[in-house]
C-alpha cells in the first residue's frame, strides 16, 4: 500500500504501473483506484485467500542433503577449493584476480577505485552518484547515443556505481566481440564527454527520485539519521545529493573529480569467464594503462568517535511510520 502512493512520485515506478496495467486489459482508472480497493480489503477476505493458495496439498518441499561420495557434481558447479584463482600482473604493473571459466562464453569483469561518494566535495554532493550515472552516456568521439548504440552491437553491457568509500564498475562481454567491448570500455575510463545534454538529463532523473523520496517516511528517517550520528562527517552526506549541490555542479567539475578518482595506485580488478591470463594480461593494459599513476583523494576523517546524539521526531509525510534504532559498540 505504501510502496503504491510512494510510486506516484517516481515517474519509472509510474510508467511501469500504467504500462503492466494497460498491457493486462486494465485501464487508467483501475490504477486510480487501486489505492481505495486495497484499502477497503478485510482480514477476512485475507485470510479466505491464505487458505485456499497456503494448503498443504499445493506446497513443494525441497531438501539440501550432504554429497555422498559417489555422487557427481551436477550442472557445472564446483566446490569452492576447487576454483582456481590466478594473479595476473601486466607489464605496467596493474593486478588483476582472474578465474577462467571456458564452460560458457561470457567475460565479466569487475573493478572499483578507491574513494566514492566521501569525496564529493562540500557544496556539491551527488559528484561521485552523477559521475557514475554518465558512464555509458559518451566517451572520446561518440556522443551519448552512438556510444550506446556501438555498446548494443558488441553485445556488451556495462556500468558504474558510486558507493561510500569505492566507484564500482562492472563489464559483461561476449568473447568473439571483445575486441570492440574493450575498446568502449576503454574510451569509457579514459574519455569521458560529459556533455552538457546527458548531464542535464541523468541529473534530472536523480532529482526526481530525490522529491519522490522527500514524502518517503523511510528516506527522511534515513536521512535524519545519518545527520544524528555522523554530524558533518562525510558519511552523514545523502549520496544522491540535493536539488541545490546538483544543479551547481558543471562538466568541468566531473572532469577535475573524474581525474582524481580514475587512477592507477587505487585500482581494484577481478575478471572471471571465458579468457586466459595471457590475453587479460594485454588487455589490463589496454583499459586502465593510460590512466593517472596516482589518485588525488581528499582525506576523510576517522569517525570511529561517531555516536547518536539522541532520538529525534519528524512530521510525518504519510499515514505511515518509519523508526530506527542503534546500539552503541560495547
Amino acid at each position: 500500500m505504501r510502496d503504491m502512493i510512494f510510486a506516484e512520485d517516481d515517474q519509472d515506478d509510474l510508467a511501469c504501473i500504467y504500462g503492466s496495467t494497460l498491457a493486462t486489459g486494465g485501464t487508467v482508472k483501475d490504477v486510480e483506484e487501486r489505492p481505495s480497493r486495497i484499502r477497503r480489503v478485510t482480514a477476512a477476505q485475507i485470510k479466505a485467500v491464505a487458505a485456499r493458495y497456503l494448503a498443504f496439498d499445493r506446497s513443494t518441499t525441497g531438501y539440501l542433503l550432504p554429497k555422498t561420495e559417489n555422487e557427481e557434481m551436477t550442472l557445472g558447479a564446483q566446490p569452492h577449493a576447487a576454483m582456481n584463482i590466478q594473479e595476473v600482473k601486466s607489464e605496467k604493473g596493474m593486478i588483476a584476480w582472474l578465474v577462467e571459466d571456458h564452460t560458457v562464453e561470457i567475460v565479466n569483469i569487475g573493478f572499483a577505485f578507491n574513494g566514492g561518494i566521501t569525496q564529493d566535495p562540500v557544496g556539491k554532493e551527488g559528484m561521485a552518484n552523477l559521475m557514475a550515472g554518465l558512464f555509458i552516456e559518451g566517451a572520446g568521439n561518440y556522443d551519448s547515443d552512438a556510444f550506446q548504440m556501438k555498446l548494443d552491437d558488441a553485445g556488451a553491457e556495462m556500468g558504474l556505481e558510486a558507493q561510500r568509500h569505492y566507484i564500482c564498475g562492472s563489464v559483461c562481454m561476449l568473447p568473439k566481440q571483445q575486441d570492440a567491448a574493450f575498446g568502449l570500455l576503454r574510451l569509457a575510463l579514459n574519455a569521458p564527454r560529459f556533455d552538457q545534454g546527458p548531464i542535464d538529463r541523468v541529473r534530472a532523473e536523480i532529482v526526481s527520485d530525490i522529491v519522490g523520496s522527500e514524502r518517503d517516511p523511510d528516506a527522511i528517517a534515513q536521512r535524519k539519521w545519518l545527520r544524528a550520528i555522523y554530524g558533518t562527517h562525510p558519511f552523514s552526506r545523502p549520496g544522491e545529493g540535493t536539488k541545490e549541490s546538483l544543479a551547481g555542479i558543471t562538466p568541468p567539475d566531473l572532469l577535475a573529480f573524474h581525474k582524481a578518482i580514475f587512477a592507477r595506485d587505487g585500482l581494484h580488478i577481478a575478471v572471471v569467464g571465458d579468457i586466459d591470463a595471457n590475453t587479460l594480461r594485454e588487455r589490463l593494459d589496454q583499459l586502465f594503462g593510460d590512466l593517472p599513476e596516482q589518485q588525488t583523494l581528499a582525506p576523510v576523517a576517522d569517525c570511529t568517535e561517531a555516536r547518536p546524539t539522541g532520538g529525534g521526531e519528524l512530521r510525518p509525510a504519510a499515514d505511515f511510520a518509519a523508526i530506527g534504532l542503534a546500539w552503541r559498540e560495547a
